[in-house]
């Protein structure tokens, strides 16, 4: 079976987020609104042609809003985060005007109120997001050169080569920066997250042997295979809050299967089974629930599922009448879910109250891009 490379698929996403973003680029402003009351605040980077804002957003009233600050990018490529474990800090990715996507990304850390602004690292590759250690204190990253095709300038068919890659770890106040391992035989590799002891790192690797699920050990410098989670490449690899299993969106010759399984490969099972495209699959933060997007190649309509963690019945929390909607983030107590409606080349945000499938739009806005939560 042939595997796209990557940066064509890549550069596919970035295109169409460019396309979208030059289609909405004339949206008004959001009303800014001074935060009433303490609550789980969803942040989350909105991103207009110009670049991308941070906002806090209170899921019980969404005019209830701050601006944590505003950061010109590159058109087309979202501005991306995540939070800290201890709510305290934000780390973005960002990718400056005319930078390659690969080797030319910032990553930024910043307060959770958006105060005290660094650049922590340049040149780290955009599309994979830098993972924060349980203790808050590090972030693990990624830096590579740009890809290129086997065969590039011959004449012959492209085919997917090696990605050379190097995954570093480093002390949220700049210190400590040290070089972790080098990878120069996969395809792809992204970091999936740390072990809640902060021992090892997981991460997954995509070679001829198939997508694998890796770990590092911090201590000893080693690096051992846990399990495969597919023969193609594995999409959306979310670690659970226990940090013993996980979800992912993997390709098959029927289309796409969303599955799950531990960390080492026991219980797996196939919670969705050929899907049109990719699912976003998510858990809960309870771990005892997880939410995806279905997609059927044959039968059914395009719709947001939820099931529990070794359940068979699947709960539908949303169906559009068109288009497609994708879950985006939980909020921590597991009552909202942000999700992302996109229909005839526009996009819209709302949050869904998973009691009883309400929805709330965020209005004046274009592509929403989730960071976290945090408490006001």
């Amino acid at each position: 079976m042939k595997v796209a490379g990557r940066g064509l698929i890549t550069r596919a996403v970035g295109l169409a987020l460019a396309m979208l973003a030059l289609a909405e680029a004339c949206a008004p402003p959001p009303v800014i609104m001074t935060k009433t009351e303490a609550a789980d605040l969803l942040v989350a980077s909105e991103m207009r042609e110009e670049g991308s804002s941070v906002w806090a957003i209170n899921p019980s009233n969404l005019q209830d809003k701050r601006l944590l600050g505003s950061f010109p990018h590159q058109p087309g490529f979202p501005l991306r985060g995540s939070i800290s474990p201890d709510g305290a800090a934000i780390a973005l990715s960002l990718l400056p005007p005319g930078a390659d996507r690969f080797s030319g990304a910032r990553l930024i850390v910043m307060a959770k109120d958006g105060s005290s602004q660094k650049v922590m690292e340049e040149g780290i590759d955009y599309d994979i997001l830098p993972v924060w250690s349980p203790d808050s204190q590090q972030l693990a990253f990624v830096k590579r050169a740009a890809p290129a095709a086997a065969g590039a300038g011959t004449g012959a068919a492209e085919v997917p080569a090696p990605s050379p890659s190097e995954v570093y770890a480093s002390g949220v106040d700049g210190k400590s920066r040290r070089l972790l391992f080098k990878d120069s035989q996969s395809l792809d590799l992204y970091l999936v997250g740390w072990s809640l002891n902060g021992k090892t790192i997981i991460y997954r690797r995509f070679t001829s042997a198939g997508d694998q699920l890796w770990s590092f050990d911090l201590a000893s410098g080693q690096s051992q295979s846990l399990s495969t989670l597919s023969k193609a490449p594995a999409y959306g690899v979310r670690l659970s809050p226990d940090g013993a299993s996980v979800i992912a969106s993997v390709r098959q010759d029927t289309g796409f299967d969303v599955v799950s399984q531990s960390l080492e490969g026991r219980d797996r099972r196939v919670l969705s089974k050929a899907n049109r495209s990719v699912s976003s699959p998510l858990f809960a933060p309870d771990g005892r629930r997880v939410a995806f997007d279905v997609e059927p190649l044959q039968q059914g309509v395009p719709s947001v599922g939820m099931m529990e963690v070794g359940g068979e019945a699947v709960t539908q929390l949303s169906s559009p009448a068109g288009g497609k909607d994708i879950p985006l983030s939980f909020s921590p107590d597991g009552d909202w879910l942000l999700v992302r409606h996109s229909q005839d080349g526009r996009a819209r945000s709302f949050l869904l109250r998973v009691s009883d499938g309400a929805k709330e739009y965020l209005d004046a806005t274009y592509w929403l891009e989730p960071l976290g939560w945090i408490r006001g």
